[in-house]
């Protein structure tokens, strides 16, 4: 019976795209299934899947009829998933065969379980390994200050590609949301998480994030402008949950300085200061050349 989706939004990725569906093929998981939005792709991206899908029935695609923002092709497949267990895909990173079988008791055997996270390990354009961050449980006897401490000290974008409960992640995403940006959406989504005893995890599944920076590149806030209305919105969101936590006021003034460290995961506040200033000089100097 199938219980686990597997969600991969694409645009244009025949770069990597062939490796990584080979890696959702051969998971050793039997009962999911792997829908692709591929949207409006212009180069061998169709070819591609049309090719695994050939190869494995549990491939479902839909072709966007046109192009639209990124982050809405990660909500189409999530909202057209049909499996109680949801995990999102890149068409750049790549899994071990294990990925879903190893994350997904966690989240059977504890009832408050919402995320299931990876072993992360980092890897350059060309598959080198760069770096790695493990699973680090908080312990059965940990406090919620303890648990809350150290979901922030471990977390990171690979995060992103978890298992979720599919409907209590959409759930709590859609009770509150002030940031509504591309970049740093991954970060955005663990914060709910991270001031529960909600996440568990297994360094059996290996996650192999792919770093090409295009994602920066791309996505990043450039002006200052940009970057302010990313800073202040991810507060926003940051805030409501942590008013919302169990913790007593006298712990969030305590913790404030692991907020800042992972607001600073978005926008940092110097680089957003000394963008605001480069561009006020180049304006000043502008309005001197009339």
């Amino acid at each position: 019976m199938l219980d686990v989706t597997i969600g991969m939004p694409v645009f244009n990725g025949e770069e990597f795209l062939d490796e990584a569906l080979s890696c959702l093929c051969a998971q050793t998981y039997p009962h999911l299934e792997i829908l692709i939005s591929d949207n409006a792709s212009t180069d061998a991206t169709p070819e591609i899947i049309e090719k695994w899908m050939e190869r494995d029935p549990r491939i479902r695609c839909v072709r966007q009829e046109s192009t639209i923002s990124a982050l809405d092709n990660f909500l189409w497949v999530i909202n057209n998933a049909h499996g109680k267990w949801f995990c999102y895909a890149a068409h750049d990173d790549k899994w071990s065969p294990n990925y879903i079988e190893a994350l997904l008791p966690p989240l059977k055997e504890n009832p408050k379980a919402v995320i299931s996270v990876p072993h992360q390990i980092l890897i350059d354009k060309d598959g080198r390994e760069k770096s790695e961050r493990s699973y680090r449980p908080s312990g059965q006897d940990a406090s919620l200050v303890d648990v809350v401490k150290n979901n922030f000290s471990i977390v990171h974008s690979a995060w992103y590609y978890a298992l979720f409960d599919r409907v209590e992640f959409m759930s709590l995403q859609q009770s509150h949301v002030y940031f509504d940006k591309y970049w740093g959406r991954d970060f955005a989504t663990f914060i709910p998480f991270l001031f529960s005893n909600s996440i568990v995890g297994s360094d059996d599944a290996i996650f192999y994030q792919r770093d090409t920076g295009v994602s920066g590149e791309k996505y990043r806030p450039r002006n200052a402008v940009d970057q302010y209305q990313h800073y202040r919105d991810f507060w926003k969101d940051f805030l409501y949950y942590m008013n919302k936590s169990e913790l007593s006021l006298t712990q969030k003034i305590l913790m404030f300085p692991v907020w800042l460290r992972y607001v600073r995961n978005v926008v940092k506040f110097r680089r957003m200061v000394k963008t605001f200033v480069k561009e006020a000089l180049r304006l000043r100097i502008k309005k001197s050349q009339f």
